[in-house]
């Protein structure tokens, strides 16, 4: 974890482990507004700008995002519900990650064509035929 979120992420899921997860496969929809809780909580410990920057990495993870599904219970700081992922959220969601898989697919490299290669005999066959044809 070389991102300086990264390091914030992982400070708060150690301070609220049934909240936040490092592990990206763990990760649930969050309470909207919960940044306001955790400043409330932490009271200056990390600046606003740098909780935001967290926040907005561990919520734009393509697997968060695949986890907003609607009617999906959103968590607050002790792991409690704390009201529900909307259709609307859910489908905004799914738009960023198909234009995401699409941005991907595009950067893809197009198969190299096949190439034919000659088996050993063919090469031996092919290097008899120059030397009798130099005269060798």
């Amino acid at each position: 974890m070389g991102n300086p979120a990264d390091s914030i992420i992982m400070h708060l899921a150690q301070r609220f482990p049934t909240c936040f997860q490092v592990y990206q496969g763990r990760r649930r929809a969050l309470k909207i507004g919960i940044h306001e809780d955790i400043r409330a909580v932490l009271n200056g410990e990390i600046a606003p700008e740098d909780l935001s920057t967290a926040l907005h990495r561990y919520t734009s993870n393509d697997v968060y995002l695949d986890n907003l599904r609607t009617g999906t219970a959103r968590i607050d700081l002790s792991g409690k519900p704390a009201g529900l992922v909307t259709t609307k959220e859910a489908l905004f969601a799914q738009k960023i990650l198909d234009r995401r898989k699409k941005q991907r697919a595009a950067r893809k490299k197009p198969p190299a064509p096949s190439v034919k290669r000659d088996s050993l005999a063919e090469l031996k066959a092919a290097g008899a035929k120059r030397r009798g044809a130099c005269g060798m």
